[in-house]
């Protein structure tokens, strides 16, 4: 994945549009509760700023759950990346071994490409690896697993 396609995940709704949605929303039954305020004998003026500071209040409340909801969802798809580049490439090899001409290298190729799959879904899904700089560490088949 790309990290344009990444960006444009995140852009369909941005937390700020979310936010504001919400807001003006908010503002507008505010404005309607108004005329309650109208009967307890509120002033117009006390009353507008009571109608924008709800708005704002609960605007400020969704921008933040956005944002929070959006770091998580571009998290879990960096995750998804991560685990198609080490799974595809261990099926790679998988698939190539026939190719490779002495049959107890083709063994160890295979076992290789199986405990790096392992590894991924060891290493990878709980979280250990976040990204590509931190994924040659202990990996099956790298030097610092030698």
């Amino acid at each position: 994945m790309t990290p344009s396609f990444r960006r444009s995940i995140a852009t369909l709704t941005p937390p700020v549009t979310q936010g504001l949605l919400f807001g003006v929303f908010t503002a507008a039954l505010l404005v309607l509760l108004e005329q309650l305020s109208l009967r307890l004998g509120l002033s117009e003026s006390q009353r507008i700023v009571d109608d924008l500071a709800g708005g704002l209040i609960a605007g400020l409340i969704v921008f933040f759950y956005a944002r929070v909801r959006t770091s998580y969802i571009e998290e879990r798809l960096k995750t998804v990346e991560l685990m198609n580049h080490h799974i595809r490439n261990a099926l790679q090899v998988i698939r190539h071994a026939g190719y490779i001409q002495p049959e107890g290298q083709q063994v160890a190729e295979v076992e290789n490409a199986i405990d790096r799959i392992d590894w991924a879904l060891r290493e990878i899904l709980t979280g250990r690896v976040t990204d590509y700089d931190d994924d040659h560490e202990g990996k099956p088949g790298s030097s610092a697993a030698a």
